[in-house]
């Protein structure tokens, strides 16, 4: 059996990969972990089988994993078991692949039965081990990645470097997808506003006055004025004295409205006024020395040209676990700020008992780095950012990232910065990872992320909560 720091070190490179989007070899690293013994890794493919991630979706499949972890003393796999599993998708007689499960070596090599969970003794495997060829290729490759495990945090070549890739992500979300995102945006930062001691809308509503504007106004009046007086006329034949009066006093008024305008449009100097619309709404400015940036966005989101800690948009910044303001040199479940140092602990705060959906402010890393009038993006943020703006992979200053440009034609740039897990830094030049303040109801443990790489960009993925991520803030009000 391998030591526990050799099968922990597979854990956390499963984690990495997992993190940085290759859901393949963080199914491998975890199967090779939950081999070797490790009851956390067994819970892990349970969810990767339940959730269909990476593998085909199989509930017979989580279920035997779920088991194997709560033989091995896993707390949420037992938790799991407990309140049952869906039976309507799949199908319960969907078989697993050949190679999907491998007795661990505790069972297997001692001969040694499992702890009791009820009335079972044994795990029952509707599949053969793979091949001993097999093991031994995985075990070559899984010493190498021990052996440099700097190295195993880099994305595989399959990923990144042996494909094209396109320079363009469009959206292909459809109109009606794009309103309801904005309407839920829209409600979010009402809510957002609603519970801000200070709060204050800025408009910047621009009335644009041109000669011909002017002139045509007072022609309207002329015509309102003229038919009033005619109104009135026509009552005084019907011996209406009162109904004469207030329709001459009127009529005179819009007269009067019509000469004013008329004598304002021979002094209006076009040339000198803004008469675009688009860039007289520009509301890009700064905040607390941040400055931010209008994409046209149908919300009216005003997004940060930095991430938090950094100096130019470039820079990475720093990184924060979910729900932390201040970075650290060690990210993992032992020192996580919500939690009490044990694996997948998240008791303290935003769990299935409090209901605590989106980051409290002492909680938001952009709030308490830059004050008041900034914010984590939501989910819901994030989504509109996708779904209406140009996203193109290119390079600033030697460093990877995505040109974001909204519907008036500004920008935005994000870095491919990667991530911090233990005291390392991964996938950065290539992935880039980006938390918003909202949280995975579904798995409490999960924060929603914003996730690219060079091909694809996911506004709605998930991360661990203790995982260094970048934040770009949005400014508030």
């Amino acid at each position: 059996m391998e030591s526990s720091e050799k099968i922990q070190e597979l854990i956390d490179i499963a984690e990495a990969f997992f993190t940085a989007g290759d859901l393949k070899s963080a199914y491998d690293n975890y199967r090779d972990a939950a081999i070797k013994g490790s009851g956390d890794a067994a819970y892990r493919l349970g969810e990767f089988f339940e959730k269909g991630l990476y593998v085909k979706c199989n509930i017979k499949a989580a279920k035997q994993w779920y088991f194997t972890a709560a033989t091995k003393g896993n707390k949420q796999a037992k938790e799991r078991l407990d309140k049952g599993l869906p039976k309507d998708y799949p199908k319960e007689d969907d078989e697993p692949k050949n190679e999907d499960f491998v007795e661990p070596e505790t069972y297997a090599a001692t001969g040694d039965k499992s702890p009791s969970l009820g009335e079972k003794t044994t795990i029952t495997l509707e599949k053969p081990a793979a091949t001993l060829e097999g093991l031994v290729a995985r075990g070559d490759e899984l010493l190498t990645k021990l052996d440099n495990p700097e190295e195993s945090l880099k994305p595989t070549p399959t990923n990144y470097e042996t494909r094209e890739l396109p320079t363009e992500v469009e959206s292909t979300t459809n109109d009606k997808e794009n309103k309801e995102v904005s309407a839920s945006v829209k409600e979010e930062l009402v809510q957002q506003e609603m519970s801000n001691d200070d709060a204050g809308a800025e408009t910047n509503e621009v009335q644009i006055e041109t000669k011909e504007n002017l002139r045509w106004l007072a022609f309207m009046e002329f015509i309102k004025g003229i038919a009033l007086i005619i109104l009135g006329a026509v009552f005084t034949a019907m011996s209406s004295k009162k109904v004469f009066i207030g329709a001459i006093v009127v009529g005179c008024f819009y007269l009067l409205r019509a000469i004013y305008h008329l004598f304002k449009s021979f002094f209006k100097n076009d040339s000198v006024e803004n008469n675009t619309p688009a860039k007289s709404h520009d509301r890009s400015g700064s905040s607390g020395g941040h400055k931010y940036v209008d994409l046209g966005l149908p919300s009216g989101t005003l997004w940060s040209v930095t991430n938090v800690g950094a100096d130019s948009p470039e820079n990475f910044g720093d990184f924060f676990a979910w729900g932390e303001t201040t970075p650290k040199t060690k990210y993992s479940w032992s020192n996580y700020k919500h939690g009490n140092g044990r694996d997948c602990d998240v008791s303290k705060k935003y769990n299935t008992t409090d209901n605590k959906t989106t980051l409290e402010r002492s909680d938001d890393a952009a709030y308490q780095n830059w004050g008041s009038d900034w914010r984590m993006p939501t989910q819901a943020q994030f989504q509109e950012l996708k779904d209406n703006c140009k996203w193109t992979w290119t390079t600033r200053n030697d460093v990877h990232g995505y040109e974001v440009k909204g519907p008036n034609d500004n920008t935005i740039f994000l870095p491919a910065a990667g991530f911090n897990l233990g005291t390392g830094h991964g996938s950065y030049g290539s992935s880039g990872n980006y938390w918003s303040s909202t949280l995975y109801t579904d798995y409490p443990i999960y924060g929603r992320v914003l996730w690219f790489n060079s091909s694809e960009v996911l506004p709605d993925n998930c991360c661990n909560r203790y995982c260094g991520q970048s934040v770009r803030p949005v400014r508030c009000r």
